[in-house]
């Protein structure tokens, strides 16, 4: 979900360290009839409406959409659910709202069919139902959107996610569609997607955009650059002029021309080199345990924001990490980019001498590199042997010039330290057990994405440029933006840990589970943040406030 949010230039006041503060939580229902539970995605994204106050949050898993009135942050009210149930829809994947605008994303129910969007008026406090004003399609499998600053243009991209056409392999192109309003409201979109970068796939190989699916000759299935390339995030700088696309498995971002609806290029994101930052690579070293390996890792972005600071426009990305993964049930055939290091090594994949000593008898040890996922596809030399070890996710929020596309930040280790500072017995924890506890569940995630940051927010405290961002495991950070630098000021998390989760959801003691989107509503003396958990369909409320005592 983003947002575009204008920085002035002016001097920050922020004096102290910035503190999130609780306010309301929302369980929401996984259906009409008001039943609740756990693990049902009944919240995915949200989107808040300035002028009216409301949060639309949408749960990809229900199909329901529920709008909250936000005036009053310690008691919101709940004044509509809607539900999406037309014959032939999939699950809607996104909410994006504007000043005239709500829009909805909705997939298909198959493989082969475009996905489309719904729109609809700004509901108020007086409307009793969702005044629908359009539908309108859009590509394969719409993942995201944003409209721009003046509403005139929604951009929506679609992932083009594959799947079983009459049990045949179908890999639908992935693609951005620009809405256009004109006088006679929304007319049909503008669609466009990647099959002219094919003739360039080497040069982009070389730059290190990742080509990951490349067919499977036992199953009979042949594919292209282009439709290995998969939208799942959006952003629009402040000029409406262009849009910046993350394509996440890919480890690459695309610079989209709005007004031209044109695909200016595509830029490789690089690798993160984890020699001078710690990282805990295992979910078996009875954690929290953090080491320096000799290693790198793909950013993989998840969520892309822009910001405005000092009058420049930054790209902020929440580098998650994403291993590509078909199976014979969703896909027809098994595959995946990725295996165990000690499995690799096992195979006789891995080149000993030149990946060294050190990662050698690391790999060996499940407390150590054993257990890291790692790609078996990056890193190859001549003889198809891995001689460079490459993890999934940049387990960090990076800033990024997009004039430029050089990354002019990265908090390095700083989230997973902090954690392990302040939480250490929910550290890189899981959110998928009913009958564990979060501190049963501490550090599963470490072998695959670590700390695992999920989304990110750019806002202005007391003029001062600041982001939130959020992880998998129910955490939220703050940091301010100095400069082109992040400095961390706070962690925190919400809820209980030590009885199991179906007890501590009965108890409203559940906190954030695995947070799929997180914003920012500016605010002089506190700004709001709301957090939306997918595994507990929830919505927390935050204040975020100085709280005067100068950091040291």
């Amino acid at each position: 979900m983003w947002t575009l949010i204008y920085c002035l230039v002016m001097v920050p006041v922020v004096s102290g360290i910035l503190q999130f503060r609780e306010k309301a939580y929302i369980k929401l229902p996984y259906n009409t009839a008001g039943d609740y539970s756990m693990f049902k995605d009944g919240a995915t994204k949200a989107s808040y409406h300035a002028s009216t106050r409301m949060l639309y949050v949408i749960g990809t898993g229900t199909n329901l959409m529920h709008i909250i009135d936000l005036t009053n942050k310690d008691n919101p009210i709940i004044l509509l659910t809607h539900h999406f149930n037309t014959v032939g829809d999939g699950p809607i994947t996104d909410v994006e709202a504007c000043a005239d605008t709500i829009a909805v994303a909705i997939e298909s129910n198959t493989v082969a069919a475009h996905g489309h969007v719904q729109l609809f008026l700004p509901f108020t406090k007086f409307d009793s139902q969702l005044s629908k004003i359009g539908r309108v399609p859009a590509g394969h499998t719409p993942k995201d959107m944003a409209f721009t600053s003046d509403c005139s243009r929604l951009v929506v991209v679609n992932e083009g996610r594959p799947g079983l056409l009459h049990s045949t392999f179908d890999d639908p192109r992935g693609s951005i569609s620009v809405i256009i309003k004109n006088d006679q409201g929304f007319p049909p979109e503008i669609n466009t997607n990647f099959d002219s970068f094919n003739d360039r796939v080497n040069e982009y190989l070389r730059n290190g955009v990742r080509y990951i699916f490349r067919g499977d000759q036992s199953a009979n299935v042949e594919t292209t650059f282009s439709k290995d390339l998969e939208p799942e995030s959006v952003a629009i700088d402040q000029d409406d002029r262009y849009a910046y696309i993350s394509l996440q498995e890919n480890n690459a971002v695309v610079k989209f021309d709005i007004t031209q609806n044109r695909i200016i290029e595509i830029y490789a994101l690089g690798v993160k080199n984890w020699t001078n930052f710690d990282m805990d690579a295992s979910d078996r070293d009875g954690g929290p345990i953090m080491k320096r390996h000799h290693i790198y890792s793909f950013y993989q972005p998840r969520d892309i924001k822009i910001g405005v600071v000092n009058g420049q426009s930054y790209l902020f990305t929440a580098n998650t990490g994403a291993i590509k993964k078909f199976t014979q049930q969703t896909e027809g055939f098994d595959f995946t980019d990725a295996a165990r290091a000690r499995t690799l090594h096992n195979g006789g994949a891995i080149d000993e001498a030149l990946v060294g000593t050190d990662n050698n008898n690391k790999i060996k040890n499940d407390a150590d590199l054993g257990r890291l996922h790692i790609s078996g596809l990056d890193g190859v030399n001549s003889q198809g042997l891995i001689q460079n070890l490459h993890a999934y996710g940049g387990r960090s929020v990076s800033m990024w010039n997009p004039a430029t596309f050089q990354r002019v930040y990265d908090t390095g280790d700083d989230l997973e330290k902090q954690a392990k500072n302040k939480y250490s017995t929910t550290f890189n924890g899981d959110c998928n057990n009913l009958n564990l506890s979060p501190a049963g569940e501490m550090d599963l995630r470490s072998d695959d994405y670590g700390v695992e940051p999920t989304s990110v927010a750019f806002g202005t405290h007391n003029g001062a440029p600041l982001i939130v961002t959020a992880s998998r495991s129910g955490m939220i950070y703050a940091f301010n933006v100095i400069g082109t630098a992040l400095s961390f000021q706070s962690v925190h998390r919400r809820g209980s840990t030590n009885q199991a989760w179906n007890v501590l959801y009965q108890n409203n003691s559940t906190g954030d589970c695995l947070i799929t989107d997180i914003g920012y509503v500016d605010g002089s003396a506190a700004g709001l943040v709301y957090v939306i958990g997918s595994g507990s369909s929830s919505v927390g409320l935050y204040e975020i406030y100085d709280d005067g005592i100068t950091k040291k």
